[in-house]
């Protein structure tokens, strides 16, 4: 269904495409991972307001080739079965108590 050969080692992240998840820093690593031959392919799962910006990054990255942006998917678990590798960079506020 992705396109992918199975010998494609592919990295993939489910989650809302907004600023709290994290995806604007996570396409740069992905495009230091695929210079270094550790991956192929990047698919990100799910939507939101940030989507087209991702888009955007991914072609200043040279990733559009490369990346797969599939919206929204009510089988997470089918598309999870293609990954070699999950990401989720999803940024963390700590909180202290007083």
């Amino acid at each position: 269904e992705l396109r992918l050969s199975p010998t494609d080692t592919v990295l993939i992240s489910v989650g809302s495409l907004s600023a709290e998840k994290g995806h604007t820093g996570l396409l740069p690593v992905v495009r230091d991972l695929q210079r270094a031959g550790l991956v192929d392919h990047l698919v990100l799962v799910g939507d939101g307001p940030l989507r087209q910006g991702l888009e955007q990054q991914t072609g200043q990255l040279g990733l559009s080739q490369r990346a797969l942006f599939l919206g929204w998917q009510s089988d997470i678990a089918r598309v999870l079965a293609a990954a070699d590798f999950l990401s989720c960079p999803a940024r963390q506020r700590v909180c202290r108590r007083s």
